[in-house]
């Protein structure tokens, strides 16, 4: 232990210590194989249906809650797409020239 004497101190004050590694605009896991959550194809098809089951339990006599649900739904579906193309766009803020 350090603490014992001085001049042990003082090599452990002057032990050089681990270097984090750098940060770069790169990142962390690239691989499109290893990504979480549901494809965007998947979630656009489940927005689809959950607006228009939306719109048939408004005009129906189903109970509000129910259309409400599904409101909600499409609400969280739309939350994930957002999150999903601000998560896939590149990250050095250009945007692109090619068509």
């Amino acid at each position: 232990m350090c603490a014992r004497r001085a001049v042990a101190r003082l090599e452990c004050i002057e032990q050089p210590r681990r270097k984090a590694p750098a940060m770069t605009g790169e990142p962390v896991n690239p691989a499109p194989a290893q990504r979480r959550g549901l494809p965007r194809p998947l979630l656009w098809l489940l927005l689809a249906i959950a607006l228009a089951a939306n719109g048939v339990t408004s005009v129906s006599s189903l109970p509000p809650v129910v259309g409400a649900g599904f409101g909600v739904l499409a609400l969280g579906l739309a939350a994930l797409l957002v999150r999903d193309h601000y998560r896939r766009r590149p990250r050095n803020g250009r945007r692109s020239t090619e068509t």
